[in-house]
């Protein structure tokens, strides 16, 4: 008798899948998706891989949400301040610079 243990299923299911069917090219599993019970076996794996991955999702968002609420914002900090953007407008609509000069001034790239 050939025995699978799957100990974890990862974020997109796809290792269970995988597993299958490596085990099934090897001759191990001897047949198992062909049978009525492999097929509701591999469904119900495929269906708590897929709770798994809600969960995970709704954890996440929840703790976004948590940490906004806190006063925390997640992402990369500003590349320049208030007063530096100001004088950016104002170089580029007062002074005429080329945007690519003023980006090296500031040591930043353009963003379109």
């Amino acid at each position: 008798c050939s025995c699978i243990a799957a100990t974890t299923l990862d974020s997109r299911g796809e290792s269970l899948t995988r597993l299958v069917q490596q085990s099934h090219a090897k001759g191990s599993a001897r047949g198992l998706l062909h049978q009525a019970f492999g097929h509701s076996l591999f469904h119900v794996f495929a269906s708590i891989a897929q709770f798994e991955r809600e969960r995970i999702s709704e954890r996440t968002k929840e703790g976004l949400e948590a940490a906004r609420s806190r006063g925390r914002v997640g992402g990369r900090p500003p590349a320049l301040s208030a007063t530096q953007k100001v004088e950016v407008r104002r170089m580029r609509d007062e002074d005429l610079q080329p945007l690519p000069e003023i980006a090296e001034t500031f040591k930043v790239s353009i963003k379109f």
